[in-house]
């Protein structure tokens, strides 16, 4: 990241958050002294809207907000199309997806397959059972039924792809 770029960056973020050396300690103090499970502990302080990481925990880091279809293109297409060893997902709430192939437009499950069939190793983890639409589409591909690991956890809020060993992407949003 250019000296420039990282002033800029940073004056953004100390607009929108709080550096985590002044949040936690009001955090750990609400989780000592809360007697209720499950307990709401919050820092937030008008306009900022969540800590920030410190700047040694970024260095050589570039965050980039990306929305339709970059995000597509950028975080689910291109790398998993190029992925050589595995792919990891991670989300609350699997979708009946549909993708690029070429000149035609396909389930998700239809990249994952040919994945698969290139020896990618899938693993999926989300926090629910799929509706009837994915349901639908995973019975059209069988070697998936035997060579993606699913597994179902229902604390899953996260939203991640990993390929190759590489974290593509963390949403607020259903992959």
């Amino acid at each position: 990241m250019q000296a420039e770029e990282r002033k800029r960056n940073e004056k953004v973020f100390r607009i929108l958050a709080e550096d985590v050396e002044t949040v936690v300690p009001v955090l750990v103090d609400g989780m000592l002294t809360s007697r209720k499970s499950y307990d709401r502990i919050t820092y937030l302080t008008f306009p900022r809207l969540f800590p920030i990481v410190p700047a040694h925990v970024c260095r050589g880091m570039t965050t980039r907000y990306l929305t339709d279809e970059a995000l597509y293109r950028e975080v689910i297409l291109h790398p998993l199309a190029k992925a050589k060893s595995f792919v990891w997902i991670g989300t609350a709430d699997i979708k009946d997806l549909h993708v690029e192939m070429g000149k035609e437009v396909k389930p998700f499950l239809a990249l994952l397959d040919g994945l698969v069939r290139r020896g990618v190793e899938i693993r999926l983890l989300h926090a629910k059972d799929p509706g009837p639409r994915f349901r639908d589409s995973f019975d059209k591909y069988p070697l998936l039924w035997k060579r993606m690991e699913r597994q179902l956890c229902p604390r899953v809020h996260f939203k991640i792809i990993v390929a190759d060993g590489v974290r593509r992407a963390t949403a607020d949003r259903p992959i």
